[in-house]
């Protein structure tokens, strides 16, 4: 696992097991368990099965959990491809943005929006930019409260 331990040196922020995967697997488009306990994990694409399997294989040996079925299945975006369209999009985060976050079940970025004039400002950069609008779910939200 020589690729894996060098490849790993490479993600020193990654705080997830999600964001490590996307960082040594660059067609790593995220990861769910379905109702069977199955995690099911997205590729973009599915000739870097193998190397992905092995990755995948001793991350659950690492975590102590190498009796969890796993499926790959094929995704449009990886991890790398959704970081880069969050910081392009960093400039149009300010007012009325709630949340920023990849959906790892539907392999899409999500956005939460509070106001009108957000959807709007994101909308135009999402154009603006060329970034594929399908990538991306725009849904009205809340700003987190404090408890």
């Amino acid at each position: 696992m020589g690729e894996y331990f060098a490849a790993v040196r490479e993600c020193p922020r990654a705080t997830s097991a999600s964001q490590l995967l996307g960082c040594v697997i660059p067609e790593f488009g995220g990861a769910f368990r379905d109702s069977t306990g199955t995690l099911n994990i997205y590729l973009t694409d599915l000739a870097s099965l193998p190397r992905a399997q092995r990755i995948v294989h001793y991350e659950l040996e690492r975590q102590k959990r190498p009796e969890l079925p796993v499926k790959f299945i094929k995704g449009q975006y990886s991890f790398q491809q959704f970081n880069s369209i969050i910081q392009q999009l960093l400039a149009y985060s300010h007012e009325g943005i709630a949340s920023v976050g990849i959906d790892e079940w539907i392999n899409r970025l999500r956005i939460g929006y509070v106001t009108d004039d957000a959807r709007a400002r994101f909308e135009n950069a999402i154009k603006a930019l060329g970034i594929p609008r399908e990538a991306i779910i725009l849904e009205k939200g809340a700003y987190g409260q404090v408890l």
